[in-house]
């Protein structure tokens, strides 16, 4: 009896049913794999934020200073903490609760979740990018505990940011900001928030390279009135903290501005304004008297206790030079600040065009017609920007005290000891001992000092006679050990000697017209 085959119509059923079986099959397998996948992911999530959770408490216990930051590249946690799994990329920060924020991916899925938020996990492609800027080279802003990035209308209305939309663009001048909350702050149900909301205003100022324009090295001054300015626009190329350092030592050469490189971080939040409030609540607001009578020591512990978490400290001169470098860039105004001259020292305020600033004294007031707001025309022309997310204060105000001092003359300052070494090199800028009077050489590259020469002696309208520099003719005196510490931008009264290149000299101690700034370097 022979065999009897399967006829061609039998074998084309069995190859439908059999497609129609992998039709059904395999989707469900890959929802399998895929579930199998996303349960490992969150199970690793869940192990990271437990870790931190146990090592914060400990700190807590041990009355250790809380790690602030955990970062993971390429299956390697920094500190380190033993995690099972596999790591995700990714940043996490904890705040003084211990609490964690992140964002954390690996090739399939991402885990997002803020302080006060549930965790979300999401494929990769199914939910839009954060905005960043391609020009920045991997510097774009980066939101720590307290801060929430915000953008601000030209009437000062203040909102927080869509962080998956364009809310900054320094390419356009529109420099990043985010805001502190005060304790009982919130953000209103549209997004905006109330100033009676906010505690202080900060100002991100990304990392980067400048080509070096003037070394700097002048030992002595001219005696003379120079015939026009040296102005001119730096070039800056924005770096993040991964690429090597660049270290000019000619003109025409790149130069990695060193702010940056102390905290080893891609940017500084900088204060907005000049330091408000009290000397017990210190807070950086517009339209607010800047907060003086303190000596450097109590301006220094002020900024260092502010926001321990975020590295916040007294703003070093090279940090103070990381803002005019990139003012003066295409990025910034490009060019000089216009002065506060508001002689009730209150912060965000900007000379009107009809006030009398082409000598030293400057024509100073506190009414419309002589200086106005942050949020007006001649207020935006005061900041770093000339509009309403630069820098304020820079020229004028306040006189801005700055960390940065003469090696081992400490003066009136408070400190009884080096400060340095209380609290630490990266604190501070240090300048060589010596007593000549006119020690641009001793700058250091980035500082916004010696770098503005050549330099000139001259007298001015008032009948004194002055060093100025090479851009902006401002008032410029170098610190020495008989006067260690260095302030910035001038006074309210400076007129043409003012501007964001405006420095000199003073003891430290206490005094109504010097305030200082704070930085945020986490």
């Amino acid at each position: 009896m022979s065999k009897k085959g399967f006829t061609l119509i039998e074998l084309l059923a069995v190859i439908l049913i059999l497609g129609i079986i992998a039709l059904i099959a395999i989707p469900t397998v890959n929802n399998i794999l895929k579930e199998s996948r996303r349960g490992a992911f969150q199970s690793t999530i869940t192990n990271i934020e437990k870790a931190i959770e146990q090592r914060c408490t400990t700190e807590q216990i041990k009355n250790q200073e809380i790690t602030t930051m955990y970062d993971i590249q390429d299956g390697i946690i920094t500190p380190n903490l033993d995690i099972k799994g596999e790591l995700p990329n990714g940043t996490i920060y904890v705040n003084n609760e211990c609490g964690v924020s992140f964002e954390l991916s690996d090739n399939n899925f991402i885990a997002s979740k803020e302080f006060d938020g549930e965790l979300v996990i999401n494929e990769k492609g199914s939910v839009p990018v954060k905005y960043t800027e391609a020009i920045l080279n991997g510097t774009d802003p980066v939101l720590t505990s307290n801060l929430i990035p915000v953008t601000i209308k030209d009437d000062g209305t203040v909102t927080k940011a869509d962080l998956y939309s364009k809310w900054y663009s320094y390419a356009e001048k529109k420099w990043a900001n985010a805001v502190i909350l005060t304790d009982t702050g919130k953000i209103e149900e549209d997004g905006t928030i109330l100033e009676s909301s906010i505690e202080s205003y900060f100002v991100w100022i990304p990392r980067y390279k400048y080509k070096l324009f003037d070394m700097g090295n002048y030992t002595s001054t001219i005696s003379e009135k120079p015939e026009e300015s040296k102005a001119d626009t730096i070039e800056i190329v924005f770096e993040n903290k991964n690429t090597e350092v660049s270290v000019g030592t000619t003109v025409g050469q790149y130069h990695s501005h060193p702010a940056f490189q102390a905290f080893d971080v891609n940017g500084l939040w900088v204060s907005k304004f000049e330091t408000t409030g009290s000397i017990d609540n210190i807070q950086v607001k517009p339209n607010q008297y800047s907060l003086g009578y303190m000596n450097i020591k109590t301006m220094f512990e002020k900024a260092y206790n502010y926001k321990r978490n975020n590295e916040s400290h007294m703003m070093k001169n090279t940090e103070w030079g990381a803002i005019v470098y990139l003012s003066l860039s295409k990025y910034g105004i490009d060019g000089e600040i216009n002065i506060n001259n508001n002689d009730d020292l209150k912060t965000g305020y900007g000379a009107t065009s009809t006030s009398d600033q082409s000598k030293y004294k400057g024509e100073t007031g506190n009414t419309d017609n002589i200086t106005q707001p942050y949020n007006t025309e001649s207020g935006y022309k005061a900041s770093t920007t000339r509009n309403i997310t630069g820098v304020y204060d820079m020229s004028g105000g306040t006189y801005d005290s700055v960390a940065a001092y003469v090696q081992g003359s400490l003066a009136s300052s408070g400190f009884n000891e080096d400060p340095a070494d209380l609290y630490g090199a990266k604190y501070f800028d240090v300048y060589p001992s010596n007593t000549e009077t006119n020690s641009f050489k001793n700058r250091i590259l980035g500082d916004a000092t010696g770098e503005f020469g050549p330099f000139y002696y001259y007298m001015d309208e008032d009948n004194n006679i002055r060093t100025h520099n090479a851009w902006f003719f401002d008032d410029t005196r170098f610190i020495s050990t008989n006067y260690p510490w260095f302030f910035r931008g001038g006074g309210y009264e400076y007129g043409i000697l003012g501007s964001q290149l405006a420095y000199s000299w003073h003891t430290g101690s206490s005094d109504r017209r010097f305030t200082f700034r704070m930085v945020l370097a986490n």
